[in-house]
């Protein structure tokens, strides 16, 4: 169960695998309002199943052996084979990575994003997968490097996010992030939507003389 303490504490009571999100926390008063971003990964204790039961394997001699294990995310890590008798010991070390393929993950970064004019906006590619892959992003039909920028739309010294930090109505459309690792790539593609400032047309603004005059003239009366 999840609840909000106060002062705005967000406390789980029984924390489970399934509570591994991204957090956001809001903070505004009549000045503005910020936010931040707050990643919980959740450890899950290993579990062999069938650990108790002793499984018989029959192998030649001078031939390949492997033992069957289903790999997760959480069977990264470092192991070692250990052969010993009676004339002796001897043992091997290996590290471990499990490689997760790309996948669309759009918990932290989305692919439709609406902002006001003038806005700073930060557009990340809404991929994820292990290890962590790398970005590259295309505006304009070249490939950006960490810290270019074309019309007003710069490429973090990261090289994972574009920044703009004041948007227009011309930087409405679609960008394209192309994101790959071991595994392989995968290309994306971003919809900002750009929502121009209100301007009330010069009819409303009569009107709205009209109504002030009407207004003051009852309350001289």
């Amino acid at each position: 169960m999840i609840i909000v303490a106060s002062g705005g504490t967000l406390v789980i009571e029984s924390v489970s695998k399934d509570d591994a999100a991204f957090y956001t926390c809001q903070v505004s008063n009549p000045a503005g309002k910020t936010e931040k971003v707050i990643r919980l990964s959740v450890i899950v204790p290993p579990n062999i199943p069938d650990q108790d039961s002793v499984s018989l394997e029959s192998i030649r001699i001078h031939q390949p052996f492997s033992l069957y294990c289903p790999a997760h995310t959480t069977s990264a890590g470092v192991y070692k084979c250990v052969a010993h008798n009676l004339a002796g010991e001897s043992s091997k070390t290996f590290d471990v990575e499990v490689i997760v393929p790309l996948n669309i993950d759009e918990s932290e970064w989305k692919r439709k994003v609406s902002v006001f004019e003038k806005s700073r906006i930060e557009l990340g590619c809404p991929v994820s997968g292990h290890p962590d892959p790398s970005v590259n992003w295309i505006v304009g039909g070249r490939i950006l490097n960490p810290g270019d920028e074309v019309r007003g739309i710069k490429l973090s010294e990261s090289g994972n996010l574009l920044i703009i930090e004041s948007v227009t109505v011309d930087h409405a459309g679609i960008y394209h992030c192309v994101a790959q690792h071991k595994a392989g790539s995968m290309d994306v593609d971003i919809e900002l939507t750009v929502k121009a400032d209100e301007v009330l047309s010069s009819s409303n603004r009569g009107s709205c003389s009209a109504l002030t005059m009407t207004v003051d003239s009852l309350c001289n009366l």
